[in-house]
């Protein structure tokens, strides 16, 4: 069926391949600093991309469970990111969110 619509769309708009297909990509974490800025740079997405005024507010990001604000998935294992914030889950919790907060606020000029 999703190929079927996919080939219409494809079809209607004169355009070939995946629907998605160079919109996604993957890159290797090289070190802590780049996973920080990689997960900062993930929560803010939809934020950049006007979809929603603040991280936690969309709701297909993990971001608002990372910090506590929603109950994870059971598949979410936030402890590579959350240890590099602290050692206590709840310190490591506020500075992630002041992380992110920090750039948010650099870019509303605040």
């Amino acid at each position: 069926m999703a190929l079927m619509r996919a080939q219409c769309f494809n079809k209607r708009d004169k355009r070939r391949g995946h629907l998605f297909g160079d919109r996604f990509t993957a890159v290797t974490v090289k070190n802590d600093g780049h996973l920080l800025h990689l997960s900062r740079y993930i929560a803010l997405n939809p934020v950049r991309a006007g979809l929603c005024a603040r991280p936690e507010y969309w709701e297909w990001s993990s971001y608002a469970a990372t910090i506590g604000l929603r109950v994870p998935l059971s598949f979410l294992d936030a402890n590579g990111v959350l240890r590099r914030f602290g050692r206590s889950r709840n310190l490591a919790r506020r500075r992630l969110r002041a992380f992110v907060e920090e750039e948010l606020q650099a870019r509303n000029g605040v």
